[in-house]
């Protein structure tokens, strides 16, 4: 059984950036250059080279980089009977409603550096 659910291949330019929104759950694979990925609420920062790939777990803004450019895929995990919400608890939750996603902080710190995409 196949759990995965393709959303979309997106690109980034040398030096571009992108917010994802609303993407616990989603699965990045790298498939050309490399992506830098920041989570807000997880101290590492993930560097993604061609073939591999990271799954978020947060429901919180994630930012992704370039800096020679880069293309990869987007995927939603699915699980049977296991929505986002129960697998990451009522923690996960009040970040996402107390993280700067919710007043804009990220999308206006990136406003003329990147694009925000808007998943789920």
């Amino acid at each position: 059984m196949d759990m995965n659910t393709t959303l979309k291949v997106l690109r980034l330019a040398p030096g571009e950036s992108l917010v994802l929104e609303h993407a616990a759950g989603i699965e990045i694979q790298c498939r050309r250059g490399s992506l830098w990925i920041t989570q807000y609420g997880d101290a590492r920062d993930i560097v993604l080279t061609a073939g591999r790939t990271f799954e978020l777990a947060l429901a919180t803004s994630t930012v992704l980089s370039s800096r020679n450019g880069a293309e990869f895929l987007l995927q939603r995990m699915k699980c049977p009977g296991l929505s986002v919400h129960d697998r990451h608890g009522w923690g996960q939750r009040l970040l996402r409603a107390l993280g700067p996603q919710s007043s804009g902080l990220v999308q206006r710190g990136l406003e003329g550096r990147g694009r925000i995409e808007r998943i789920g």
